[in-house]
């Protein structure tokens, strides 16, 4: 049995120490994704947990609580994140193919039943999630989005958002109603 330690995102301190049975030599990933489920058989809480870059592809993480925690860069992929508490979580770069988000709850009063749309190399980051978007930091539902005026975008983040939307309003509003999102 190896210790293998998992930090707190924010302070950096010890969130708590996992009994992994692997050989020391394993990737970081690898270890990160044992110690997960470890904390989940064990009841350990992960809220606030520094995950990123784990390998938790294929892990049953429903009814977890994840909140705040950094997923950064972490495979998800065919996971089981149902009813999953992701409020605050950081899921850039993540592979969520084929993840269960059915009833996950994202921020506030949003909870998921599709996999969120995450779209980079732009000026802001997008995320499209089943009623909502997220442009950098501004998250409204899709029929806000379509309604907004110039001058409301233009309030968002001046010349440039203004000068984004403009471009990228209806490839954007197209895209998320081709994934069948309302």
């Amino acid at each position: 049995m190896l210790k293998f330690d998992v930090l707190n995102r924010f302070s950096d301190d010890v969130q708590f120490t996992a009994e992994i049975d692997c050989d020391e030599n394993v990737s970081r990933s690898i270890r990160l994704g044992l110690a997960v489920e470890w904390a989940l058989k064990t009841a350990t809480n992960l809220r606030g947990s520094d995950l990123s870059g784990s390998d938790l592809s294929g892990s049953d993480l429903s009814d977890s609580n994840l909140s705040y925690s950094n997923l950064r860069g972490s495979n998800l992929s065919y996971s089981n994140l149902s009813y999953s508490d992701l409020r605050g979580s950081d899921l850039s770069g993540s592979n969520l193919r084929g993840s269960n988000l059915r009833g996950s709850k994202w921020r506030d009063d949003i909870t998921l039943d599709r996999q969120p749309l995450f779209i980079d190399g732009f000026v802001y980051r997008v995320i499209i999630l089943d009623a909502h978007m997220k442009i950098g930091c501004e998250l409204h539902r899709l029929s806000e989005w379509e309604a907004f005026d110039d001058r409301r975008i233009a309030e968002m983040d001046g010349t440039t958002s203004a000068r984004f939307w403009r471009e990228f309003k209806s490839p954007l509003l197209a895209m998320a109603r081709a994934a069948g999102r309302s």
